[in-house]
Parts: structure tokens; sequence; C-alpha cells
């Protein structure tokens, strides 16, 4: 599922970023090469964040694509 239209951000690459230290949208953001454009995702990636923080895990669903494989 898309989380930023704007940057074609989908739920499994923001899982990926906050799993590997995003701790606040911002990093996200930089983690993923890009920057806030509308900022309306920015909720969304916050409660990414707060849900890995509370142990609850982080959807990480394709965004309609094929997953890559795993290495």
């Amino acid at each position: 599922m898309y989380i930023c239209l704007c940057n074609a951000l989908c739920d499994k690459s923001v899982g990926q970023a906050i799993e590997g230290g995003a701790s606040e949208p911002e990093a996200v953001y930089a983690a993923l090469g890009c920057a806030p454009v509308c900022g309306r995702c920015k909720p969304t990636i916050g409660s990414m964040i707060k849900e890995r923080g509370d142990g609850e895990g982080v959807g990480l669903a394709s965004c309609g694509a094929a997953a890559a494989p795993a290495e």
C-alpha cells in the first residue's frame, strides 16, 4: 500500500527504513532519499514508527509489485 503518493513510498519501504533505525518521519524520508512534499503522509509514518516502538510491528505488504527476492 502506498503511504506517500508524492514520493511513491509504500509501506514496505517505509517499514524497512523504520526497522533500519529511522525514529521520526524526517529520518524515514532521508533514509529513502527523498523529502516530504505535501506532508499528508507524516501522520501515517509517525503511526508506523509508534507501532514499532510499541512492539506491534509494522506491516510490510508490497505496493502491488512483486517483492524482491531475499538475498
